[in-house]
């Protein structure tokens, strides 16, 4: 019975440590040796494998004849190795997996910062203990100061917030900030039933633009694009953020098809009317942009990321036909694929 073959873990060990009992160790033991053997035993030499390391690789390797496997430099975190294996005649068998974790360093431990916590509370405290102690006559001066200082630090800290969120060339939303904002719309409006719309932009022929006019020459350019999109998307909760390089990205909240699509032939059309000269242009003598769209009711059981993929492609399409054009695909995860509709 095939469905009984069973591919065994033969040894787990770092150096000449076997390791095949321990699922925890320490950060200094971050290489980690696999050899496996399949019990398909007919035509042995002939089996293959595959395997990948959850939580290092995303996919599983191809299938090899070689059945050692070792893994160096890990970072502290939970894995699990997994294996399969199958013969000459394609049967496979049920894999063996092997779950482990590495303990991070003593000093990035919750302890360790508890204890810095703690010191340095300790610390500040006895600086003004002594300070108490040796200018009693200007204590009041001393805390005007300390007051003054706190102010500066509030303000320098409200300061690096929001360069935190903004993309230094354009102050729109960075895509850090973007990322946090879609994640929390898309709950709230799954929770609603309510629409969440994508609009991709793409800068035509951006680095013919760049190579003919200059780099700087391009970063006002770029600014001049983020105004227009700006000027098109006000609503309260409507986001736009700069998505890197070229592209820009728009969310827009309880938004369905008619509206996405008015937004974004707005934008291009406000792009377009800038005429901001472009001589190496293959679609216009000035600089262009081409959009792609996407929307659907969002589900908690659905990837996020699937959304602004579907929005991706239709930007492509976009640019397949022309560019300096508008593409929607509505993306409906229900059937796990999408429906191109043509605009």
């Amino acid at each position: 019975n095939m469905k009984n073959k069973i591919i065994r873990l033969k040894k787990v060990k770092r150096g000449e440590r076997s390791l095949l009992i321990i699922s925890t160790f320490p950060y200094n033991m971050n290489s980690i040796y696999f050899e496996f053997t399949s019990t398909f035993y007919e035509f042995s030499e002939e089996n293959r494998y595959r395997y990948k390391l959850e939580g290092y690789e995303s996919d599983w390797s191809d299938w090899v004849s070689y059945h050692k496997k070792e893994y160096t430099n890990l970072s502290p975190g939970e894995y699990t190795f997994r294996v399969k294996s199958k013969n000459i005649f394609g049967n496979e068998g049920r894999e063996a997996s092997f779950r482990f974790r590495i303990l991070p360093p003593w000093y990035m431990t919750p302890y360790a910062y508890a204890l810095y916590i703690v010191l340095f509370g300790l610390f500040i405290y006895l600086i003004l203990l002594i300070n108490s102690y040796r200018h009693r006559i200007a204590r009041e001066k001393l805390e005007n100061i300390i007051k003054e200082r706190t102010m500066q630090l509030r303000e320098v800290n409200e300061r690096l917030k929001y360069l935190s969120i903004r993309d230094p060339l354009t102050g729109l939303f960075n895509i850090r900030k973007f990322r946090e904002d879609y994640i929390l719309e898309w709950k709230r409006l799954a929770r609603n039933k309510r629409r969440l719309g994508i609009i991709m932009i793409d800068v035509d022929y951006f680095k013919l633009y760049n190579d003919t006019y200059g780099h700087q020459a391009g970063d006002s350019c770029l600014i001049e694009i983020s105004k227009s999109i700006k000027s098109c998307v006000n609503r309260p909760g409507d986001i736009v953020a700069r998505y890197g390089g070229e592209e820009f990205i728009v969310l827009l909240p309880e938004t369905g098809k008619e509206g996405i699509l008015k937004v974004a032939e707005m934008i291009r059309k406000c792009v377009e009317e800038k005429k901001i000269l472009h001589e190496r242009s293959k679609v216009s003598g000035y600089i262009t942009v081409s959009l792609g769209c996407s929307s659907t009711i969002p589900d908690n059981d659905v990837n996020p990321s699937l959304l602004i993929d579907e929005a991706d492609k239709a930007l492509y399409e976009a640019k397949e036909r022309g560019r300096n054009k508008v593409i929607y695909r509505e993306f409906n995860y229900s059937e796990n694929n999408s429906v191109f509709n043509k605009n």
